[in-house]
């Protein structure tokens, strides 16, 4: 408050000041020397308002604000709940008689908004509302604002202008000054229209001055600052202060003077050093919005005190770990590696972090000391650090000192310490421009005390006192408890009037508020009595009285209906006279007239037997086919009335059970046999009922021009459509042939899935039709049905089952929980239970198959799996209508039958919530030894809810009754038999999911060096009513049983997130998967909820290394507009092999170590690069490093060094480049899209390296509103070439229109002819280093969009291809990928990435030579399997340099997980053909050999046409040659199947494949049937085993010159992809990769030196001459 005396000194100060300069600020000195005198007019609070019975206000308060308010406030028992834009609260009229001041309290709630909240304090000024003051910053516990409000105004009125990502909580609300209410004041009275401040001026509360220049300020002008720092200080202190408005607005520009400088010295940052014992006035003067404002601080400087003794010392040499007693929420990489005296020291980077000691007791004063220096950060505003302490081992914590200046060196700043503190805390309260890092943390003392006992008990204030209450209304009890230390245990003890036993709740702290909750269930009408006891942490106890509660018996709620028949959508079937009844309670019983019961539309209630229990209806009259309605209406004895409706539906066939597949394929795709085959051998020989034939769908013929609503111009896709037609036949067999959507590891994993019932098709060769894009084309067509295939890690899980909505979770309704065509229970069939109950609980709708995904035939019979759908006829309308309704169950057994109702509702239907539950079961297996061993109901999360075991029958039924519980959301039966087979049924629901789980999972980087740490958050969400509770994170790291790290909080408000963090190393080079495990409490029961994700780590040789700066405040780095938006070049970055560092600190030599490429996007006006961050890059591009700097308009720029042009070409002049930045604005008049500095250019360099892959024909010139394969350039700046012999690629240049200006009209521009602008260039140094220089940051996220067809993305991928390529890879030896010391059939190396050189012995050029999605590559070592290679065409001989993660899939070692756009390389062209090993026939099938080009000869044993399987043996064993039912000839071009019409059982062949492991065994894989020959006469002797599987020196020369390398195998360039078919492609998850064929060439055998063994045998046995003739004739045949 401001006195006369004070007004008149300041008046004549102020005078004096503008006589002699007409206008300068008053010496802060002068006005800090101002005794303050005590105020001659009282002021009184004569205005405040209390929330507790909101929305009952006092008389003349006006609220629009969410009906329930926020309990807890400051001077209210509630506080007003602000949460939506423009909610607000209005004071009644008043009139002033001078100036006053309002004062409220705020609280922030975190809300799901964007953006800052604001919230506005508005007044009535002569008829308008006037913004006195704005506040957009809110914390988590109530802080007072106050506002000065001028005596003209006669209301005010507090809005919330916009909700951003806090609710406010509005309290304590008073106007205090001299004045009154008016009664009966008009509202805003009308009034002349007054001058608005100017767009953009802050208004701080006060008029603005006239427009006279002359006018001279009054003293009314004058408003307050608030000085806050330490009051004291010991002589060498030193410390700073903090300047704000008195609405707590922090003021930056201020000027300090200290009275007596020789005790105490303050620059104008505020920070201040102690001198000498005195004591002195700090005065602060600012000017604001032209007004001055003064304020002054009286500090003292006492003699330094002796501290002999010192209580603690923390470096954080160990951190994270702390001394005993010391608490922190940092994480573990919240630190910097260099400290003051030595590292690391703490980085304090975030609003809220701490550092708190252990507790202490001071006998006189203590003294803290600690170092700290300042970091440039992303955000702006000033970084205040406050010094905390608790006095006297109590709770609160009070303000001691305040820190908010911070030079770049390391500092040394001092606190004296109160006698009475007993912890410290260092807290970080405001988060500005600068990062701080906190070391050496020391206190000292005059001497320590000991902790005295503490025998003073809590105490227990009652809040809202409840004295009565309704048997249906739970009671809340509330309290607030304190103790003169800390609290421990707050419990509510209750019991009914009469009883001798009290039952225990334990209160726990809601909004600063102790809170117990007595539920409905314990009431009586006797009354309630109860009492609170608190202990503290001493073990003090408080005990409040017995207090008594009256519960009132009356009936306000209305009657419940506990069950009703039959179920909500339940179908009846043939039941055309169903019982309709519904059981009803209520505590004061249920008036029987009331009741009334409605079907169809028709009273029924005279015909139904009533009660005060039930009502029940036997329909008498048959019901129509088809669906109908239910309404009961009924009141309870106190006239309470409910209205329940539902339906059910009625169906005179009765539904029978269907046995079948859903997942098949043919040599359409990637599977043998003919369409044809498939159907006939499902109906024929399997005898199933339906057959499901689902082929790839990027196998098809013109995949790319088809579409899911017409895929006519399919050839492959009309042939499946018209066999299904052909072979359907209702009642009898149902035909279907629909698609499987696969996505490859390149095209994004997001897994496979079959699409029903369409007409045309999608595919993944279309690049666009991503996860989420298919799930919106699928909305297009109501009419299909979906199925999840395989989920797993293999093949994929749809992104965590993401994506979910209600629209996509109606045509998704299947999901598969076992997949394969091997044996049930063997490594080639595929269980996936636990992804079932993952997409249960993550809401989706879906009811569980078994399917065989046949690629080897056996078509239905291929092992005992089935899918089986409960339907009303055997026709496609009735299983598509079943399946829609998810009427579906899975089994293991071929004929395990299964009926599952709850409530009358059958199996996959959707009910309300259940009060109770009648369960009716029947399984019943027609063979008699297939007994049952146990039924199980599953519920949420996998849990059994109830069993019945030890069955040992073969028909069963199982009916129960029960209560839901709390966290079940549905059940479905689990069947389990005696041979360990498995079934399970759809859930039937009962209920919604809560609104509650994970948001997201995020890892600092997916790309880490080995041995970083990574942090993972993970964003936990609450969108329910109530507090979600004990929330914990583990996070487990490839499976180990214990975590790797972990986080926990107590609470979750609803409608918020919070994040739960862990920071922990990675420990093993290649893919890690981390899975993130949240457990948490809502609405009394426990969930559990997990996601995973990926990080790869490296070695640090295996990668480049991008720097990109963020110290300076970069533009979409660390600005405070766009920051963070280098997300897609740090992906790109990672996909060319780097890994990227944000730099937040100085950029030094040390900084720049190692570095590949430096990054420099535009600073801010803030900051510029000094000399000494000028040389560091100077010596930094002198050896060789490359530099990409980005610059932009120069509108709003500052002058000098500042400046956007400036800043960058003091980096360029100094590295000696040839390119500057032009200080100007690129605009186009003429070719611009809706502003002229937003532009888009087309004119490339199109010889550049950096413009390669641009299609230049597809751009449409001269219109800028089609903006693709142009060069996005928003608001940039030209770039100049000033040396015209620098060697310069003039990448892009702006249109023939594009010119230049002057945005900032400083006059500092080189003006540029129309045409001439160049918008980026790279310039090639004479050490080789790379320049690159833009006027715009052309790789930000906007421009870097993979949605958006701008050519940014591909110009920066060829810049970072050039200046930060992939590292050579260190390259494994085959062999050691197949190293399986421990014998488990798997490799030792598995999960870990590894990169491989050798030469392609099965391709994929050659469509009848190709295995699905696989190669094989051998070196000198070994062979190996390649998986998967869709894409990217490799020919037999060429030689390649492949990285991926090493693992097997049925046994066969692999390279799987390639990405083939990054990780496979072909090194030389030139065809270098491997000859094969020959081996035995037994030794061909030994482990050794896996992945060897092999070739064998010997007598066929037997053949199985169907599985492709030629046993062989050369009297050594047997071997098995498999051809897949896709592969045909090379050369010969032998059609698929045909090879079977040329060979017999007892002919000797030589056959050629590799050395493979599958579901049967070991096998020899043929990679084309040309090179499986019949052998004209005796099979000669076998030469025996090599003693090394190695490749011999010469393996591509073949004996015979005269054979050409490939003569009969054109590349067909015109044959889509995949045309053949692998054994298991799509295979679920297997550790590893799937087996994938891959497919060779169409070479001929090359027998020259495999011969020469056989030559030498010859010599021996019979003589030179007549073996020669011999060799002659066996070569030409």
């Amino acid at each position: 408050m401001r006195s006369i005396v004070l007004k008149k000194l300041l008046n004549g100060t102020l005078a004096f000041s503008v006589l002699a300069s007409g206008f300068v600020v008053p010496s802060p000195k002068a006005y800090a020397q101002v005794v303050q005198e005590a105020e001659n007019q009282q002021q009184t609070e004569f205005l405040s308002v209390d929330f507790s019975q909101y929305p009952t206000l006092a008389e003349g308060w006006e609220a629009k604000a969410d009906k329930k308010p926020y309990s807890g406030g400051v001077t209210s028992s509630k506080s007003l709940k602000l949460n939506k834009d423009g909610y607000y609260l209005k004071t009644p009229v008043f009139g002033l008689k001078e100036e006053a001041t309002l004062s409220f309290s705020t609280k922030g709630y975190s809300a799901t908004g964007e953006g800052d909240s604001v919230l506005k304090v508005k007044a009535a000024i002569n008829g308008e509302w006037q913004e006195l003051h704005t506040l957009t910053s809110f914390e988590t516990s109530f802080v007072q604002t106050e506002v000065l409000v001028p005596k003209e105004a006669t209301q005010l009125q507090i809005v919330l202008e916009k909700r951003g990502a806090f609710n406010v909580a509005l309290d304590g609300v008073k106007l205090t000054g001299v004045g009154s209410i008016v009664e009966g004041g008009d509202q805003l009275p009308d009034a002349p229209e007054t001058d608005k401040p100017e767009q953009g001026e802050p208004d701080q509360g006060v008029n603005p001055p006239a427009n006279d220049e002359t006018q001279k300020p009054e003293v009314d002008a004058y408003g307050e600052l608030v000085v806050s720092g330490a009051s004291s200080l010991e002589v060498g202190m030193t410390s700073t202060v903090q300047t704000t408005t008195k609405e707590g607005d922090i003021v930056s520009d201020v000027k300090y003077e200290s009275t007596n400088p020789d005790v105490l010295t303050i620059d104008d940052s505020g920070k201040i050093q102690a001198l000498k014992e005195g004591i002195t006035q700090i005065g602060a003067v600012a000017i604001i919005n032209d007004k001055k404002y003064v304020g002054q601080k009286r500090l003292e400087v006492t003699t330094a005190t002796d501290y002999p003794i010192t209580v603690f010392e923390e470096g954080f040499k160990e951190f994270p770990t702390l001394q005993e007693g010391w608490q922190t929420n940092l994480s573990a990489d919240d630190k910097y590696s260099g400290g003051n005296e030595a590292g690391p020291a703490l980085k304090l980077t975030k609003q809220g972090q701490f550092v708190e000691t252990s507790e202490f007791r001071l006998i006189g004063n203590g003294l803290l000391k600690f170092a700290a220096k300042g970091n440039a950060s992303q955000a702006s505003g000033t970084t205040v650090l406050r010094v905390q302490y608790q006095s006297n081992f109590k709770d609160e914590w009070k303000n001691l000192a305040m820190f908010n200046s911070f030079s770049s060196k390391f500092e040394s700043f001092g606190v004296r310490i109160p006698e009475d503190a007993t912890r410290l805390r260092i807290f970080v309260e405001e988060k500005g421009k600068m990062n701080i890092a906190f070391d050496d943390m020391r206190l000292f003392a005059q001497e320590l005390g000991e902790k005295e006992a503490d025998t003073i008990a809590p105490v227990i204030e009652m809040i809202d006192e409840v004295t009565s209450g309704n048997l249906d209304e739970e009671v809340i009890i509330k309290a607030n408890v304190t103790d003169n230390r800390k609290v421990g245990k707050v419990t509510l003890y209750y019991r009914v009037v009469g009883e001798t036993e009290f039952k225990t709740i334990p209160m726990g702290l809601t909004n600063g508020v102790y809170q117990g909750i007595i539920g409905t269930q314990e009431l009586s009408a006797q009354g309630i009595e109860y009492y609170i006891q608190a202990t503290d942490v001493e073990g003090n106890e408080a005990t409040t009285d017995l207090m008594t509660i009256s519960i009132s018996a009356e009936d306000y709620t209305k009657p419940t209906i506990t069950s009703i028949s039959p179920a909500d959508q339940a179908n009846v079937g043939k039941n055309k006279t169903p019982k309709i009844s519904a059981k009803y309670s209520d505590r004061s019983g249920v008036d029987v007239d009331s009741v009334q019961l409605i079907v169809n539309g028709e009273d029924v209630t005279k015909a139904a037997t009533v009660s005060e229990t039930e009502v029940v209806y036997q329909v008498e009259q048959a019901l129509e086919n088809g669906t109908h309605t239910v309404q009961l209406t009924l009141a309870d004895q106190a006239g309470n009335e409910l209205v329940k409706e539902w339906s059910f539906k009625v169906s005179d066939v009765e539904r029978q059970l269907f046995f079948g597949q859903l997942h098949s394929h043919t040599n359409l795709s990637d599977g043998a046999g003919t369409i044809d085959d498939a159907y006939t051998h499902a109906r024929e020989v399997a005898g199933v009922d339906f057959l499901a034939v689902t082929d790839h769908s990027n196998s098809f013929d013109n995949d790319t021009q088809a579409n899911i609503a017409d895929g006519s111009m399919s050839e492959k896709w009309q042939t499946g459509l018209n066999a299904a037609d052909k072979y359907n036949e209702d009642g009898a067999f149902t035909a279907i042939y629909a698609y499987e959507m696969t996505w490859s590891a390149g095209t994004g994993k997001y897994g496979h899935m079959n699409t029903f019932n369409t007409a045309g098709f999608e595919t993944r060769t279309n690049s666009a039709m991503n996860l989420r894009n298919y799930y919106s084309t699928l909305k297009t067509q109501p009419q299909s049905v979906s199925q999840f295939n395989h989920p797993g890690t293999t093949f994929g899980d749809f992104a965590d089952f993401g994506f979910y909505d209600e629209d996509i979770d109606q045509l998704i309704t299947l999901i598969e929980v076992g997949n394969g065509d091997g044996p049930i229970r063997s490594s080639a069939h595929f269980p996936s239970y636990e992804y079932y109950t993952r997409a249960l609980d993550k809401g989706w709708h879906v009811a569980p198959t078994n399917n065989q995904d046949n690629h080897k035939g056996l078509w239905g019979n291929a092992n005992t799996a089935r899918t089986v759908i409960e339907a009303e006829a055997l026709t496609r309308d009735d299983l598509y209508e079943a399946i829609r309704e998810r009427r579906v169950y899975s089994t293991e057994d071929e004929n395990l039958e299964i009926s599952y109702e709850l409530n009358g509702a059958t199996m996959g239907s959707i009910l309300s919530e259940q009060d109770s539950a009648e369960v009716y079961v029947k399984v019943k297996d027609p063979d008699a030894k297939d007994t049952i061993d146990k039924i199980q109901l599953i519920t949420d999360g996998g849990r059994v809810a109830h069993e019945i075991t030890d069955v040992d029958q073969t028909e069963k039924e199982w009916t129960l009754s029960f209560t839901p519980d709390a966290s079940s959301t549905y059940y479905y039966v689990k069947v389990t038999q005696n041979d360990l087979d498995i079934a399970v049924t759809a859930p039937v629901w009962i209920g919604e999911k809560e609104n509650v789980g994970i948001s997201k999972v995020t890892a600092s980087s997916s790309k880490v060096l080995v041995g970083d740490e990574v942090k993972v958050d993970t964003v936990v969400y609450n969108n329910e009513s109530t507090p979600v509770t004990n929330v914990s994170v583990e996070y487990y790291v490839n499976g180990e049983e214990k975590p790797a790290g972990s986080d926990a909080i107590a609470t979750i408000e609803p409608s918020d997130t919070k994040t739960l963090s862990a920071s922990f190393p990675i420990t093993k080079k290649g893919k890690n998967v981390i899975e993130a495990k949240i457990t948490l409490t809502v609405n009394g029961a426990t969930r559990e909820y997990t996601e995973r994700l990926e990080v790869k780590a490296f070695d640090s040789s295996e990668v480049s290394h991008v720097l990109i700066d963020g110290s300076h405040e970069n533009a979409y780095v660390a600005d405070a507009k766009y920051p963070n938006n280098m997300k897609y070049v740090t992906e790109l970055v990672a996909q060319e092999g780097g890994i990227v560092h944000v730099n937040d600190k100085p950029i030094t030599t040390d900084v720049l170590a190692g570095m590949d490429v430096l990054i420099l996007t535009d600073p801010s006006n803030n900051f510029y690069y000094t000399d000494d961050e000028v040389l560091a890059i100077k010596a930094y591009i002198e050896a060789g490093g490359h530099l990409i700097i980005t610059s932009k308009a120069d509108y709003g720029d500052k002058e000098g060094e500042y400046g956007n042009a400036a800043q960058g070409n003091k980096v360029l002049e100094a590295i000696g480049s040839a390119l500057r930045f032009n200080d100007d604005q690129v605009i186009d008049e003429k070719e611009y899209s809706n502003q002229n500095y937003r532009l888009y250019f087309d004119d490339y360099n199109e010889e550049s390296p950096y413009t390669k892959g641009i299609d230049f024909g597809k751009i449409e010139q001269g219109n800028a509103n089609n903006q693709d394969y142009k060069f996005s350039f928003y608001s940039g700046n030209s770039v100049l070439v000033k040396d015209a012999s620098a060697t310069v690629d003039l990448v892009v240049r702006g249109h023939e229109t594009t010119k230049n200006s002057d945005a900032d009209k400083q006059g500092d521009f080189e003006v540029l002819k129309e045409g001439e602008v160049i918008a980026l260039a790279v310039e090639t140094l004479e050490n080789g280093a790379k320049i690159v220089a833009s006027g715009v940051t052309f790789f930000s996220d906007f421009e870097m969009d993979p949605t958006r067809d701008y050519s940014n993305r591909t110009i920066m991928t060829n810049i970072i291809n050039e200046v930060a390529p992939a590292k050579e890879a260190e390259i494994t030896p085959i062999a050691t990928l197949h190293t399986d010391v421990d014998g488990d059939n798997q490799p030792d190396l598995a999960g870990e990435t590894h990169t491989i050189e050798g030469i392609i012995t099965a391709g994929n050029t050659n469509p009848l030579n190709t295995f699905f999605d696989v190669v094989y590559v051998q070196d000198e070592t070994g062979g190996i399997t390649i998986h998967p290679i869709a894409n990217t065409k490799l020919k037999l001989g060429q030689k390649v340099r492949i990285t991926g993660i090493v693992g097997s899939y049925e046994g066969d070692t692999q390279l799987g997980e390639v990405q083939e756009l990054t990780d496979v390389e072909i090194i030389d062209q030139s065809i270098q053909l491997v000859d094969p090993t020959n081996l035995s026939t037994a030794d061909s099938m030994l482990e050794k050999y896996e992945g060897l080009l092999v070739r064998v000869q010997g007598t066929v044993q037997s053949i199985d046409a169907a599985s492709g399987k030629i046993i062989v043996n050369d009297g050594s064993g047997d071997a098995r040659v498999h051809i897949q039912g896709y592969i045909g000839g090379g050369e010969s071009q032998e059609a698929v199947g045909k090879w079977v019409e040329r060979i017999n059982v007892g002919d000797t062949i030589s056959a050629i494949g590799l050395a493979a492991e599958d579901a049967e065994g070991k096998r020899i894989r043929v990679r084309n049937t040309d090179e499986v020959v019949v052998v004209a006469g005796d099979t000669p002797d076998q030469p025996g085993t090599p003693e090394e599987p190695e490749q011999p020196d010469q393996p591509g020369t073949p004996e015979e010159p005269e054979q050409p390398d490939q003569p009969g195998t054109p590349e067909q360039p015109e044959q889509p992809e995949n045309p053949g078919t692998p054994e298991q492609p799509e295979k679920p998850e297997n550790s590893g990769t799937s087996e994938q064929p891959e497919q060779p060439e169409g070479s001929r055998p090359v027998t020259g030196q495999a011969l020469m063994g056989y030559l030498f045998v010859g010599l021996t046995l019979i003589g030179l001459g007549f073996i020669f003739m011999r060799k002659q004739r066996f070569m030409k045949k």
